[in-house]
């Protein structure tokens, strides 16, 4: 490849720790999981995950309002 685009991101500790855990088990680095996502993100046009939000969570989150 000869041009790239630099991505960045921030993320808690604890959740890249954990996150870098199981992508080691899988032999994957953090920066081919990244490109892995986008480039499904870019051949199917859409989010490649099914994201779900818990009915607690739900519930608590204020209501979006239409702005007049």
């Amino acid at each position: 490849m000869s041009q790239s685009a630099v991505v960045h991101a921030r993320i808690d500790p604890e959740t890249k720790a954990a996150t870098e855990k199981v992508l080691d088990a899988l032999g994957i680095t953090p920066t081919e999981a990244i490109r892995l996502f986008y480039r499904q993100i870019a051949i199917r046009k859409s989010f490649p995950l099914e994201l779900h939000v818990s009915n607690k969570l739900a519930a608590s989150a204020p209501e979006k309002t239409t702005p007049v």
